[in-house]
């Protein structure tokens, strides 16, 4: 099963995200991005928090130059190997769900969580997911997604 919570931007898809882990009790891990601000209080960056160490990993920067870009910010192709390696070792563990923040351009364009996610819908294990409301048809398709529930961000779901 496939949760996608969506929302528009700056909505509240990391915090239902991170509401939906807290009072989940089965095994979970996975990722949330976190925003990084510079000293005028503007976003600077993000990082990728795992929600079972709150261990953080630079993720995307517009002040760290590297190969990979998206929109303003240089992404941090170690931290992405980081990451790859630990789901990779969820996935040979116990783990039931794996929560993922956020899906959208970057994997549509095969980059970014786009082998992650792949690899996570292999196997039986649940996967919660943060899409922008404009990218979920398409993250849908992209990744043949048949068995899903749409959680709408900023509100009470019963």
């Amino acid at each position: 099963m496939v949760i996608i919570v969506t929302g528009k931007i700056n909505s509240g898809k990391t915090t239902k995200l991170l509401d939906l882990f807290k009072d989940d009790l089965s095994i979970d891990d996975g990722f949330v991005s976190i925003k990084k601000f510079n000293k005028s209080h503007e976003v600077e960056g993000y990082a990728l928090q795992r929600l079972m160490t709150m261990d953080e990993y630079p993720w995307l920067s517009k002040s760290t130059p590297s190969n990979e870009k998206i929109g303003d910010y240089y992404i941090n192709q170690k931290t992405l190997e980081i990451v790859e390696k630990i789901i990779s070792d969820l996935l040979t563990s116990r783990v039931q769900n794996i929560y993922l923040d956020e899906v959208g351009r970057l994997e549509l364009e095969g980059r970014g969580f786009d082998k992650i996610i792949k690899e996570i819908l292999k196997h039986d294990v649940n996967l919660t997911i943060a899409v922008r409301d404009k990218f979920v048809d398409e993250v849908v398709e992209r990744y043949h997604i048949k068995d899903y529930k749409i959680i709408q961000a900023g509100k009470i779901n019963v």
